[in-house]
């Protein structure tokens, strides 16, 4: 053999990789698949807390937006709910705003958030337009 056979033995030799087992890779696999699960599920939680605060955010902003429109137009404007989503429950209606801007009725507007575990009720105040926001934890 030639000195240059002998050396390439010897780092063959000298640098053994030790692998996982495949049961040490299916135990890795199922801890992982498990782990990721577990998270996953919590996840979802997650998003759906956060789209009901959205909707929310989004209906005190429209309710504002459409006052500000009838009031800066003086014409009369009418202000519809969004449609109901798995996140947020209520019954539709629809909220009128005077030439001032103004509400004239006493509507009580009630959503309800399955996933955050709360009823947010928005009483209107006649003839300001403006509400009383009440939130109660279930």
């Amino acid at each position: 053999m030639t000195p240059i056979m002998l050396r390439t033995q010897e780092r063959v030799v000298k640098s053994t990789i030790r692998a996982f087992t495949l049961l040490e890779s299916l135990l890795v696999l199922a801890i992982s698949s498990f782990l990721l699960l577990l998270f996953a599920g919590g996840g979802m939680t997650v998003v759906h807390t956060v789209r009901s605060i959205l909707f929310l955010a989004q209906f005190e902003n429209d309710y504002k937006s459409a006052q500000i429109q009838a009031e800066s137009t003086h014409q009369m404007k009418a202000f519809t709910l969004p449609k109901e989503t798995d996140e947020v429950r209520f019954s539709g209606t629809t909220i009128t705003f005077d030439a001032q801007g103004n509400n004239s009725s006493l509507k009580k507007l009630v959503f309800t958030l399955p996933y955050v575990h709360q009823t947010v009720s928005y009483q209107l105040e006649m003839g300001s337009g403006k509400y009383r926001k009440t939130v109660l934890h279930e």
